[in-house]
């Protein structure tokens, strides 16, 4: 009689270091030859029989159904199958006439008993794969819980071992960081994205080039703001390791997934591009040339909003732009608050950190007396999932703050002087400047462009705007008689001083960290 004979280890590792497939392999030739059997041919596999889809299983299914050989020889019941469905499929061979051999074990499935007693191996074999997977999630749920992520690091981070917090790649990290800092921007797709990531080196974890849907997953996992989501559950836990980026990056760049935020490519290159947006409707206005002039249009359907030439924007801007700076006697002024103030920095940043603390302790305090609440059935399942995914982005959160390097008072002075030079320097640069330096310039001292029915209205970021006297800035040329950064009295004008010094101070001490947090 011919047969063929299936031999199987659950993992390749197996395959390659252990000698179970040499045994099984001496155990079928002896049955074999003591049964006068003449096996054909071998088939091989190195994966587990819980789940469907073996392949050298399926091949010799399919060949012993069309007939190629009389019967089939397996070591044990759990070699051939250990889900019932695989199982039904082998010994429902017998029903084309195929005789069904076990090495290991007298039994006679020709027969009613033998084969009952086949089929209770088979549901014991089954029941061992449902309760070793049981088991498996167990543990996995426990790391989860304890803020560590069972199995393989993402790309940008590095394993130390099971049970171990995942570390920061000290070459991908960084290069993983700017993937989500430029998706954030809006001027780039998936496809744009790999491609720009792929000339400044980034690689996949086996050192190859990414793909788009690799792109697609890195931007997507929540692992990478510092919080454990298992896929299984829908569940997240806050994590131990360093998060890699802020949540308010994460979310940023979830808004532009989601269609929250729009965001597409610029076909065409013009300097206010993207940047003036509809009073009304609130979306960006296209630019246009015609006729030698550039126009920027609202494309909404029936929005009064219609058009606003490119030489209205410039006008606001330079309005806008040429407010900013400090005379000599006030830079002199602020200077000297600065000072004061940055003498009680280490004071309030310790106060600051102290009282993040204090809400992360009872923020994780009530964490855990949610699931009090769910087991006395005081809140339904979905409040329970609801309410415990949003202590944990804000336990996230609350961890940054603790967390956040504080930056040294050498390193904020210098972003000051940064931002006073600029200050001093931008009418000027605007001014002179190229289309990319122009562009550049409103960038950075600007948080809005807003075109209504007769004004296009310039509001500036801080600290610009603070440097500038506050307020937003319409259309029309800048008056002479109107001061740059505008006081009434003498009381007025000391409070002035120190709002711009705590201002600048505030926004110098972010940069800084933001700077640390980025190596």
């Amino acid at each position: 009689m011919k047969c063929f004979a299936y031999i199987r280890v659950s993992t390749t590792k197996q395959r390659d270091q252990g000698a179970s497939l040499e045994a099984q392999r001496d155990a079928i030739e002896r049955y074999a030859r003591a049964n006068g059997l003449t096996v054909t041919r071998w088939f091989e596999e190195a994966r587990t029989a819980g789940k469907r889809g073996r392949v050298a299983f399926a091949e010799l299914i399919k060949r012993l159904k069309a007939g190629e050989a009389d019967g089939a020889i397996v070591h044990k019941i759990d070699r051939s199958a250990r889900n019932l469905r695989d199982w039904s499929d082998f010994i429902g061979l017998m029903d084309y006439g195929v005789a069904i051999h076990v090495a290991s074990e007298n039994l006679d499935l020709a027969s009613r008993g033998g084969r009952l007693s086949a089929d209770i191996q088979a549901v014991v074999a089954a029941d061992y794969i449902r309760n070793l997977r049981l088991e498996a999630l167990k543990g996995i749920d426990a790391r989860y819980r304890q803020g560590i992520l069972p199995g393989r690091a993402p790309l940008g981070y590095r394993n130390h071992g099971a049970g171990k917090v995942k570390t920061i790649d000290p070459v991908s990290g960084p290069l993983v960081r700017e993937m989500f800092e430029r998706y954030a921007t809006g001027r780039y797709n998936y496809r744009s994205l790999r491609s720009a990531m792929t000339d400044l080196g980034l690689k996949n974890q086996r050192g190859g080039e990414l793909s788009v849907n690799s792109v697609a997953k890195v931007l997507g996992n929540p692992f990478y703001a510092g919080i454990l989501r298992v896929k299984r559950t829908g569940e997240t836990y806050p994590g131990k390791h360093e998060p890699l980026v802020t949540s308010s990056l994460f979310e940023a760049c979830e808004a532009l997934r989601s269609g929250r935020t729009k965001h597409r490519a610029p076909r065409h290159r013009f300097t206010y591009s993207r940047l003036v947006r509809c009073g009304l409707c609130g979306y960006s206005l296209v630019a246009e040339r015609q006729k030698g002039h550039v126009y920027y249009r609202c494309h909404t359907k029936g929005c009064p909003v219609m058009t606003k030439r490119e030489e209205v924007v410039e006008r606001s801007l330079e309005r806008a732009i040429s407010r900013i700076g400090l005379d000599p006697k006030q830079r002199s002024e602020v200077e000297v608050e600065i000072d004061r103030l940055l003498g009680s920095h280490a004071e309030r940043e310790e106060a600051r950190r102290q009282a993040a603390q204090l809400e992360q302790e009872r923020t994780e305090g009530r964490l855990s007396r949610l699931t009090d609440l769910l087991l006395d059935e005081v809140i339904d399942r979905a409040a329970y999932d609801e309410k415990k995914r949003s202590l944990t982005e804000r336990i996230a959160e609350l961890r940054e703050q603790t967390e956040r390097p504080s930056g040294s008072e050498q390193l904020i002075r210098k972003r000051i002087g940064t931002y006073l030079e600029l200050a001093e320097s931008a009418w000027l640069s605007y001014q002179k400047g190229s289309e990319a330096r122009r562009r550049q310039i409103v960038e950075t001292v600007t948080s809005n462009l807003t075109a209504t029915l007769d004004h296009v209205v310039v509001e500036l970021q801080m600290p610009f705007s603070a440097l500038s006297g506050g307020g937003a800035v319409c259309c029309g040329g800048p008056q002479q008689d109107e001061p740059r950064t505008p006081v009434s009295c003498h009381t007025g004008q000391n409070m002035a001083i120190r709002n711009i010094a705590e201002c600048l101070i505030d926004h110098a001490r972010h940069a800084v960290d933001q700077e640390i947090l980025r190596g």
